[in-house]
């Protein structure tokens, strides 16, 4: 990991671009006034390169009144106390408007962006702990992007950016289902459905899985799924493991479900994003996830990131024939600057 920005004004402070909360402006009217008639109380929290990631409204007003900046590096690991030396709750009301104010700011100031929320959910991100089904269909505009339709390019109308389907990821997909039998695919990360939008073209049935949005059949982890419903299912033809991440222990855990009980061949896409991690020198247990021949954690180097996607494909012939399965490729695209690893495979009882 690089080295901490160094921050010594505003100007070297930028807001998050995909910050999920769109503000109000009376919320921002009374920040700004809270601060001209208070000054500063809550200090804002960014990420080692200066872009913030709370209190991104407070930047804004603070920079329209030419606040300086005093920064203290932290880990997290200790609660940084703003202590006002000019405020005394006991004397006065100024320390005890500050309360109001910053409350009050807290309350005004908040409107959700369920387009960012919609984008950060179909990213892999958790929020199924943060917002219920209600809530999420109570924030405005949420409908109106579960109602869109997917266009030829993967694109959701009018979606705005972040909802692309990598091309490759989504032809190798597409071409798989259409190779698949059309009983019934397993979309073990959901997300908010785009490609079970494109296999419920092709499969009479497609069961779904996420844990961080309620709006699927399955509100929890793929491990929870395959641990308590996947016996239900047995007669898929189909299973997408489109993890951000990394799916191969979720793809351990799901062939020894299955071992013995599958006379018939399916099909398996995946989306392993473990590229990143193994870029910048990440631990892991390459022997645990990738059933590798060696034992214990280890710092990633080089030569696994240049070799990560054949990782990916010794693992999955690994994994088929530890339990009993032959793995024949259908295709494998590494994208995302090399990021992350896209396959299909045929797996057939040995």
């Amino acid at each position: 990991m690089s080295k901490p920005k160094r921050i010594t004004k505003l100007a070297d402070l930028m807001p998050d671009k995909a910050n999920a909360n769109r503000g109000t402006e009376r919320g921002r009217s009374l920040l700004e006034k809270s601060l001209q008639e208070c000054g500063a109380g809550r200090s804002i929290v960014a990420d080692k390169d200066g872009e913030v990631i709370a209190g991104n409204k407070a930047l804004e007003a603070a920079a329209r009144l030419g606040l300086p900046v005093r920064v203290v590096e932290t880990d997290g690991q200790e609660l940084v106390v703003v202590q006002r030396t000019d405020l005394d709750l006991t004397e006065g009301g100024k320390a005890r408007r500050l309360a109001y104010l910053d409350n009050r700011v807290g309350e005004l100031g908040l409107e959700w962006d369920a387009e960012q929320i919609a984008a950060d959910i179909a990213a892999g991100l958790q929020l199924g702990d943060l917002f219920s089904k209600d809530e999420l269909q109570g924030l405005r505009g949420w409908a109106e992007i579960k109602e869109k339709k997917i266009t030829r390019g993967g694109r959701l109308y009018n979606a705005g950016e972040g909802h692309d389907v990598e091309p490759f990821k989504l032809a190798h997909r597409v071409e798989a289902a259409w190779r698949a039998q059309g009983h019934k695919a397993l979309d073990l990360y959901s997300g908010l459905g785009q490609l079970a939008e494109w296999y419920r073209r092709r499969f009479g049935s497609v069961v779904t899985v996420d844990r961080a949005i309620a709006e699927v059949d399955y509100p929890m982890t793929a491990e929870a799924f395959i641990a308590r419903h996947l016996s239900e299912h047995l007669d898929f033809d189909f299973v997408d493991f489109d993890d951000e991440g990394t799916p191969a222990k979720v793809i351990q855990q799901f062939l020894a479900a299955i071992a013995g009980k599958r006379p018939a061949p399916f099909v398996l896409a995946l989306t392993d994003g473990n590229g990143l991690n193994l870029k910048c020198r990440g631990k892991l247990d390459f022997g645990a996830t990738y059933l590798t021949a060696e034992a214990g954690i280890r710092y990633a180097v080089a030569e696994d990131y240049e070799r990560f996607e054949e990782l990916v494909t010794g693992f999955i012939v690994r994994a088929s024939e530890r339990n009993g399965f032959a793995a024949t490729q259908w295709s494998s695209y590494r994208g995302r600057e090399g990021n992350v690893v896209y396959q299909t495979w045929l797996i057939a009882p040995a």
